[in-house]
């Protein structure tokens, strides 16, 4: 469904929830026509920082080590935002009126793990232990 309709759509009953990020919900005030608010913590609103391997490769290697700080920087930067933005719009929806459910996420974590388990079997146990990692 188009975001522009998702609005008038819960206000009428076409469609009973929405799932968008905490900040899209609040801009478009989506919490007007929504009682609850469940928290999932499925997606990270993120932004990707690229550049081709060929123009990498172009740099000097103090130009590299002078673009991996200054992505490291920006990256920990972002996710203050982020975070902080995210704090002020949910702390509005509530002050409006909309109740919040945490979910209990160990339920779905134990129900995925042979999942988890095949796919790190099949790309890599390595990749898998990266990616652990990153969610300490």
């Amino acid at each position: 469904m188009n975001f522009g309709e998702v609005y008038s759509s819960l206000q009428t009953g076409v469609i009973d929830a929405q799932e968008n990020p905490i900040e899209f919900t609040a801009s478009a005030r989506i919490h007007e026509v929504q009682d609850y608010l469940v928290m999932t913590d499925h997606v990270f609103g993120y932004v990707q920082l690229l550049m081709s391997e060929m123009a990498f490769e172009e740099l000097t290697e103090d130009e590299r080590d002078a673009v991996l700080e200054a992505a490291e920087e920006a990256r920990i930067y972002q996710n203050e935002i982020v975070f902080s933005e995210e704090e002020e719009a949910l702390q509005m929806m509530v002050d409006e009126g909309v109740e919040v459910i945490v979910v209990d996420q160990e339920p779905f974590r134990d129900a995925v793990q042979d999942v988890n388990e095949r796919l790190a079997d099949k790309y890599g146990r390595d990749l898998y232990d990266t990616i652990q990692s990153m969610r300490e």
